[in-house]
């Protein structure tokens, strides 16, 4: 059966490919064409790059940087060697120094650049960076050496404001094959996301399945199953001892639907048996275990284990003979302008890091980790209801597709003040309405998007199409009917998506009438519990809020009531005539959308603190998107790990180590639920050709009649059933002309990939550019 056919719209090809992995050297090629914009800063004329991850050296040239990991062999030393072809020097207006990143206050905490430009830097007479390709340091994935190798391919010396650039690297690092010791495990889980990624020179390793999947139910934290699980439950003791059942119920769903093998610690035996003299679980005794169960539990050297899920709630140390205690790793922001006692960044994938020193707090972790935050009240069983609503979103649906809003694409966008106007001007958050658009349409799924300028009851000076009070209403319709994914993209802070915050917290008499405040201008905690509802045949989401502060579930019961900055954002407690007392609550928004079950979502993903947006919600945003849609990867936290994987190289700094961001967004939900089509229709295939995995030869072979044109495309089954024989249709569009042929194909199992090459006997009629379509 051959259903669900998507197609490409234009032809593009990957830049890093590698063409030699043997037992003596890995080696690579890289396209690396600039690009860049005119600027003006302080009446100054600057070119900044456009298009790439640039280099982060405060107050130095802000150049293009490509970072590439690359599988290397352990006890062996690397031998790097290099060539580039079409090196050019040019002179050009002064680069842009790479800015500074601060905290802003004047609304609500965001980051932004701080121009910065070093003297001594702009006066050298040296190329800037020094190397052209260096190795700049290793890190570890699962179980896996990769060396971090970033190319450069533009140089500035600033002395003459000279640019030196290349269009393409050949890079070869070589080793001592005797010496050679290679993992057994790999990149475990992971090495499915490699396919297109920075990561290069890698040779899949036989992943060990278990043979009879079991839910082991709770076990003794020193010894373990008796296997290595791949799915791990660690919950505070006190929601199990309330929610067994249920936590059983989702222990055995993962067995029964993904032949997991399935165990659950709880925090209290984790302290009784790594605490030591401690009387309350803490971050350090909830790694010192995470690491043991990685290196000791059943055969750590054949399997590793996939999926962590947390279930409790995090706060500050006194609340620790709470029933839901279950803390998060806490470190400082260590931005400018942070006040001492403000919150500090939360990261639970920080008990994952089992390569790297404690002390290390942004990486790449080994796990695909979520949490289930919650607290449960009195009279209140949230958790068992949450654990539920999860169980029953990964049912089959009826028919196909099912009549709801589940092939929907949903985008929250705003405007930011990007001139301290005063107004709110447009702003294109990322991703933006183009490409989400595109993207819908290429689905052929509906596309909704909304947008607000600074919130205030007017639309004439900021550029908004929508007042505050219509931005909260409209967030509220949008919400209710759900969408397969959801994403806000803008302004935000702990309670609240803040584009549509009018800034005057509080009615102020003949300065502006139109302020109603926090609660009521906002999509908001309180707007979620008070007026949030369903219509029929809603679709709960997985939603990506891509702001600041929406996910700081470990804001704390006493930051909540003593906040330091801007407590409105918190609570108002002096009602005035406009304006009504308010407590938000000491929930971050993404705990409110996961908590409030009437409505329920498949999952939040969302960022504690203030981030920052460049390019950082653009890669989380589209790297989601695509692994659910293009790449196949539904489970939740597959989709996440693909997006850093495929834009691997946006989150690198110059030094060699990961940026905050890779760090502080992490998934409220389940990491192993699965919102593709595979698990909704289980008796279909899904077969996906997509613009990206289509190749065109830059060099056509010339011939009598016109040229050669060599190409080749990617065809993926990310359904649960295996296709029959099936053709691909090439359409080729010049203006009013196209021309169409056929390749046949054969049987595609669900989860495999195929590449087919095509040459097409281009006629001389032809003139690029064109279309090129595969269906």
């Amino acid at each position: 059966m051959l259903s669900f056919l998507l197609f490409a719209l234009t032809a593009g090809s990957a830049p890093i490919h590698t063409t030699v992995a043997d037992s003596t050297r890995v080696a690579f090629i890289a396209q690396t064409p600039v690009s860049w914009e005119d600027v003006e800063y302080d009446s100054l004329n600057y070119i900044r790059f456009t298009d790439s991850p640039l280099t982060d050296s405060i107050g130095y040239p802000e150049l293009p940087m490509i970072t590439c990991l690359v599988a290397f062999p352990d006890s062996v030393t690397p031998y790097l060697e290099f060539a580039v072809s079409a090196q050019r020097e040019q002179s050009v207006d002064p680069v842009y120094p790479a800015p500074a990143q601060v905290m802003s206050y004047e609304y609500t905490p965001a980051v932004v650049d701080s121009f910065v430009q070093d003297s001594t830097a702009y006066a050298s007479d040296d190329f800037w960076p020094s190397e052209r390709v260096r190795i700049i340091g290793e890190t570890r994935i699962c179980d896996q050496r990769l060396l971090i190798v970033q190319l450069f391919p533009a140089q500035y010396r600033a002395s003459d404001s000279t640019l030196s650039t290349v269009m393409s690297f050949s890079v070869s690092v070589s080793f001592d094959s005797a010496s050679a010791v290679w993992s057994s495990t790999g990149l475990g889980p992971f090495q499915r996301m490699v396919d297109g990624s920075s990561i290069v020179g890698y040779h899949p390793v036989l992943q060990t399945q278990a043979p009879d999947p079991e839910y082991f139910g709770q076990v003794d934290p020193r010894t373990g199953p008796t296997r290595m699980p791949d799915y791990l439950i660690i919950c505070a003791s006190g929601l199990y001892d309330q929610c067994e059942d249920a936590i059983d119920d989702l222990g055995a769903h993962r067995v029964s639907l993904n032949d997991f093998d399935v165990a659950l610690v709880t925090t209290d035996d984790i302290l009784d048996e790594f605490g030591g003299t401690a009387t309350a679980i803490t971050d350090v005794i909830l790694r010192d275990f995470t690491e043991h169960m990685w290196d000791n539990w059943g055969q750590p050297t054949v399997k590793k284990p996939e999926y962590l899920l947390l279930i409790g709630d995090h706060d500050d140390v006194y609340y620790a003979s709470e029933p839901w205690f279950l803390p998060t790793h806490e470190y400082p922001w260590c931005g400018e302008l942070i006040p001492i006692d403000m919150d500090m960044v939360g990261n639970d994938e920080w008990y994952a890091y089992f390569n790297d020193n404690r002390d290390i707090n942004n990486d790449f972790p080994d796990m695909m980790v979520g949490r289930l935050s919650v607290k449960n009240g009195e009279g209140a069983d949230t958790l068992s209801v949450m654990i539920q609503n999860l169980i029953d979103l990964e049912d089959p649906a009826g028919q196909s597709p099912s009549p709801d809003y589940r092939r929907r694409i949903l985008r929250l966008a705003g405007t930011g003040d990007d001139h301290g106007e005063g107004y709110q001007t447009y702003q294109n958050w990322e991703p933006n309405k183009q490409w989400t658009l595109r993207f819908s349409n290429w689905m052929g799924y509906e596309y909704s998007t909304t947008y607000c300028g600074d919130g205030r009851s007017f639309i004439d000076k900021d550029g908004s199409i929508l007042k505050s009070c219509e931005w909260r209403d409209a967030c509220l319709t949008e919400f209710g009917r759900g969408a397969g994914v959801a994403f806000y993209s803008n302004h935000g802070d702990f309670h609240m998506l803040s584009a549509g915050l009018e800034w005057l917290l509080c009615y102020i008499e003949n300065v502006d009438p139109y302020t109603r405040g926090a609660r009521d201008s906002t999509f908001n905690n309180y707007q979620i519990e008070e007026n949030l509802s369903t219509i029929e045949d809603y679709a709960p989401p997985f939603v990506l809020l891509l702001c600041c502060g929406s996910g700081t579930f470990n804001h704390t019961i006493d930051h909540h009531e003593d906040r330091p900055t801007y407590p409105t954002l918190c609570h108002f407690d002096n009602a005035t005539s406009q304006v009504a007392a308010y407590d938000f609550g000491t929930d971050c928004i993404a705990e409110k959308l996961m908590k409030y079950t009437d409505v329920p979502v498949a999952g939040v993903f969302c960022g504690s603190l203030s981030s920052d947006i460049f390019p950082f919600y653009e890669s989380y945003g589209k790297g989601i998107l695509e692994a659910v849609y293009i790449r196949g990867f539904g489970r939740l936290g597959d989709a996440i790990a693909s997006a850093r994987t495929q834009y691997n190289d946006d989150f690198w700094v110059s030094a060699g180590f990961y940026h905050r961001e890779m760090g502080q967004f992490n998934l409220l939900g389940d990491p192993a639920l699965d919102i593709s089509d595979r698990i909704k229709y289980p008796n279909y295939c899904d077969l996906v050709i997509h613009e990206s995995d289509i190749t065109v030869s830059g060099y056509p072979l010339e011939t009598s009649t016109g040229a050669d044109l060599a190409m080749t495309f990617t065809v993926r089954n990310i359904g649960a059933l295996d296709s029959d024989e099936f053709d691909a249709r090439i359409t080729f569009s010049y203006d009013e002309y196209s021309l169409i042929d056929y390749v046949s194909c054969d049987e595609l199992a669900a989860g495999a990939e195929e590449e087919y090459e095509y040459t097409w006997d281009c006629a001389r009629w032809f003139d690029p550019p064109m279309e090129i379509t595969v269906k």
